[in-house]
């Protein structure tokens, strides 16, 4: 199983490596919003797919939204 604080810090594209090895559903999002950009190191997060809520993961920073 996953733990998602270990794609905290990783790069896309060493996330993406991570989660296509474990088989893992994900998304990637990019943006270009003026408050992203204080938030986010680059213009993306990647999105991983759960039953009941959607992990965010992105370089330094990790939220979850219920759904």
């Amino acid at each position: 199983m996953l733990q998602y604080r270990q794609l905290i810090g990783k790069s896309l594209e060493e996330a993406v490596v991570i989660l296509e090895e474990q088989k893992i559903p994900y998304d990637v999002l990019r943006t270009q919003g003026k408050k992203d950009k204080e938030l986010l190191k680059e213009p993306y997060v990647v999105a991983v797919r759960e039953t009941n809520k959607i992990q965010i993961i992105v370089s330094n920073f990790l939220t979850t939204i219920d759904r």
